[in-house]
């Protein structure tokens, strides 16, 4: 038998089990100090994002000459991503910022030295992103939908329906022209949003994309016609993505039984 110190304190144990609980403690200290610098701020070498994204025409997006942003958070956020093939990041030991384009469905990196990587739709299965006030995202490919680009997992369901959103995000180039004292056209570059959500139907084969309204809810449950009625009711004075989750979870109740 062998004394294994723990805490100052020596408890008695077999060879064995030394070296499996040495193993285990190893093996959560290694965990606690990845979650620990994920969570730390970025070094003064990692690039602000308005600093490298050069916008249209080589405007900064925190330029006067541009409104909203291609970026699904205005800083650096926590992540991990699965990559194909069958590898994911970061690696243990590994510190990385995360962020992501929604104009261009990327994936964006940024190690401590400030190396910036891009990884485009094909490279990616799903990856999970947690901005400064802990608000989570989960993004993945569904092929049943599409395979060129991300949607993001709102509630998932393996008996009723499940629900996925996709943010879309569109630039509007300005063309902004000077007549004398007077100015026409669009002044600044415009990055305008638009969330699109989609409704997977029992099976996971069939699903309805729409965007958010009561109308277009009731015609995505075609099926649920009376329950979606009584539901909408119920939600009339507050109809926004957190009441179409309570209607997706209601509805699905009965699938569950």
């Amino acid at each position: 038998m062998l004394y294994c110190k723990y805490n100052s304190n020596q408890v008695r144990f077999s060879p064995r089990t030394c070296g499996i609980l040495f193993f285990m403690m190893a093996s959560l200290s290694s965990f606690d100090s990845v979650k620990a610098q994920a969570h730390a701020a970025p070094t003064p070498a990692v690039p602000a994002l308005a600093s490298y994204y050069t916008g249209m025409d080589g405007k900064g997006i925190n330029s006067d000459s541009v409104n909203g942003s291609p970026y699904l958070s205005a800083g650096w956020m926590t992540g991990k991503a699965q990559l194909t093939p069958n590898q994911s990041i970061p690696r243990p030991g590994e510190t990385l910022y995360f962020n992501y384009d929604k104009t261009k469905n990327t994936l964006i990196t940024a190690d401590p030295s400030g190396q910036l990587t891009y990884y485009t739709v094909n490279l990616v299965n799903s990856f999970e992103l947690a901005d400064s006030t802990g608000k989570n995202y989960r993004f993945e490919l569904y092929p049943p939908v599409s395979n060129s680009f991300f949607l993001v997992d709102v509630l998932k369901s393996d008996k009723g329906y499940s629900l996925y959103k996709r943010f879309i995000t569109k630039v509007s180039v300005s063309n902004n022209q000077g007549q004398g004292s007077f100015e026409i056209g669009q002044k600044h570059d415009v990055y305008s949003d638009v969330t699109m959500y989609y409704l997977i139907y029992p099976g996971n084969t069939d699903y309805k994309s729409f965007q958010l309204s009561e109308k277009a809810v009731k015609k995505a449950f075609k099926d649920e016609p009376f329950q979606i009625d009584v539901l909408l009711d119920k939600y009339k004075s507050k109809f926004n993505e957190a009441a179409l989750i309570e209607i997706v979870d209601s509805v699905n109740a009965k699938y569950h039984h």
